[in-house]
């Protein structure tokens, strides 16, 4: 892949992505296939592939959320020739800069060490990533789930649901004690298996000095917080932990004298560990397993926190268990409502009380923002004089954006109530808000036609004038938001796979195919409008725009489809082979 371009503004991201992925997709096949040799070719081809470079400065340049964190020098933006110059001259054999420590807030009220390496390290080891991950996609779990591509939390809590909703588990919540950074350094380069070059890169990188403050703080162990490669490495430590749980309790060991019937089961996502079974005499000695099994690594697991529980709320410790921010519970049914569920139990999982006190405190903070006082009173009232948003606005614009991500997160389960309970402490805090603003001049009918919509219904909003006609600013109400079920990914699959028709069908984007097509596909379902066959790879598709109700749209459909209908007016545009 030569340098054709000249300047950053030439360069296109989606065909770089798909030159990229191109690659990425034969070194996947060659890792899966055991051909180790043409693996590490082809590894070495993208690693000098300049549009490789330009997609990893183009990730951690403008890309990343976190885009903004400066290093120990200071950068925190780039330009866009510096951009250009950075993906030019990027190379993974410099030496890489010391590490700035930043330590966040955790849930807990204790903080998370991060160790934040400059834009030029971080490039590199995005670059690094891109190579290891598509070697490394085949010989990871099939259960594990965080930080791959085309996997979510969504699909680990399908998973564990398929298999706890048809009979109660017993249930081991595992927690590793400092995951990242107890982890024996050596272990882990030993189990790389890459190209030397990516090898030394990597452990550079791991023995960088960390700055805080003023001090120097160096380490023997552990993988540094903060950069684009810390969670492919992790994900590269429990690589086989699922198989080898598999060798250990086949299918006719005896515990107690009783055949355990089947493994038990496990669900990763990054350092968070759940295993399940029928029989707790199965997960005690599963626990025992993961112990001896951690240790090798320089791990353990971290006692106060980890716990063997019940799925069924009236077992023996049966209060559930939380799991990447869900409350996993389940209670039987009454005798009329046998038929309706799976032996008659009921599985709930919704918001855990933790992710409710977090949303909670993050919510009563924005509302203390915007509380009266005489300097904030001022400069709302210069910003209504330059006709600029008001306290109000600026609440509920900033409560939207809070409450829309949190109801996104948790709408796929169990959490209406949850939601409608949320909708009325939110009720009661705007309530005292209101009261705090104007409780002295305005009386309670006249604070509930102002800012509560006369009370019918009873909705939060703002009136905001405009050339034409006035427009309402609305809260957000977490109850309204739809509760779609989420499809889990099938288990058998990676993105690496090269099945655009599956991937855009779950996610409406995938390296190679437009996104016309891939959207057009997420909106089909998968299925041929015309026939409502499912597509498959490898079938010849046409695009064709369609108007129904007065709207045009594209639609994807078999070539034998093409001929079109009087209602649906469509029209052949082109034809599209589907790989």
């Amino acid at each position: 892949m030569p340098n054709k371009i000249e300047k950053w503004e030439d360069l296109n991201l989606a065909k770089a992505e798909a030159e990229v992925f191109r690659v990425q997709r034969r070194i996947f096949n060659a890792s899966k296939r055991g051909d180790h040799a043409q693996t590490q070719k082809l590894q070495q081809l993208l690693l000098h592939s300049f549009s490789a470079k330009c997609l990893a400065v183009h990730k951690v340049a403008q890309d990343n959320h976190g885009k903004r964190t400066p290093g120990v020098d200071g950068v925190h933006s780039l330009t866009k020739p510096q951009m250009f110059h950075m993906a030019a001259t990027l190379d993974i054999q410099a030496e890489p800069s010391p590490l700035r420590r930043v330590n966040r807030p955790k849930a807990n009220g204790k903080t998370r060490p991060l160790s934040i390496p400059t834009l030029v390290d971080r490039a590199r080891q995005t670059l690094i990533a891109m190579v290891l991950e598509p070697q490394w996609e085949p010989r990871l779990p099939p259960h594990m789930f965080g930080f791959r591509r085309g996997r979510s939390v969504h699909d680990a809590v399908a998973h564990i649901r398929l298999h706890i909703q048809r009979s109660p588990k017993w249930l081991l919540d595992a927690d590793i004690a400092a995951f990242f950074d107890n982890v024996d350094r050596e272990v882990l380069m030993g189990k790389l298996d890459t190209l030397p070059c990516i090898r030394r890169a990597i452990r550079r990188m791991l023995q960088s000095r960390i700055v805080e403050n003023i001090d120097w703080i160096t380490s023997d162990r552990g993988i540094p917080q903060g950069s684009g490669l810390s969670p492919l490495l992790g994900n590269i430590i429990l690589s086989g932990i699922e198989d080898d749980l598999n060798k250990a309790f086949p299918s006719n060991l005896r515990i107690n004298g009783q055949k355990i019937g089947e493994a038990p089961r496990v669900g990763i996502y990054a350092d968070d560990l759940v295993v399940f079974h029928d029989r707790r005499d199965v997960i005690e000695a599963a626990k025992v397993f993961l112990a001896k099994w951690l240790a090798g690594y320089g791990l353990h697991l971290n006692e106060e926190k980890t716990r063997i529980t019940h799925t069924l709320g009236t077992g023996d410790d049966g209060s559930g268990f939380d799991f990447l921010g869900f409350h996993f519970l389940q209670r039987r049914v009454g005798k009329h409502q046998l038929k309706a569920w799976f032996n008659g139990v009921f599985t709930l999982i919704t918001p855990s009380p933790k992710a409710v006190k977090a949303i909670k405190a993050k919510v009563s903070a924005i509302i203390m923002s915007t509380r009266p006082n005489p300097k904030r009173n001022a400069a709302y009232a210069l910003q209504r004089a330059k006709g600029l948003p008001d306290h109000q606005e600026r609440l509920i614009n900033e409560l939207n954006l809070i409450l829309r991500g949190w109801a996104n997160q948790f709408r796929f389960q169990n959490s209406k109530e949850t939601f409608s309970a949320l909708d009325h402490w939110l009720w009661l805090k705007l309530w005292q808000w209101a009261k705090s603003h104007h409780g002295k001049t305005l009386s309670r009918h006249e604070l509930v036609n102002r800012f509560f919509n006369g009370g019918n219904p009873w909705i939060f909003k703002v009136r905001q004038p405009t050339s034409d006609e006035p427009s309402e600013l609305l809260l957000l109400r977490s109850v309204k938001v739809s509760a779609k079920g989420h499809k889990a990914v099938q288990t058998d699959r990676s993105y690496y796979d090269g099945d655009m028709v599956y991937w855009a069908t779950r996610r409406g984007k995938y390296p190679g195919i437009t996104k016309e097509a891939a959207t057009a596909l997420k909106r089909q379902h998968g299925k041929c409008p015309r026939c409502s066959e499912m597509i498959q790879k490898g079938q010849r598709l046409t695009t064709i725009r369609m108007t129904r109700k007065e709207r045009q749209f594209s639609a994807i459909i078999h070539h034998k489809c093409m001929i079109p209908t009087d209602k649906e007016g469509g029209h052949i545009t082109r034809d599209r082979e589907c790989q």
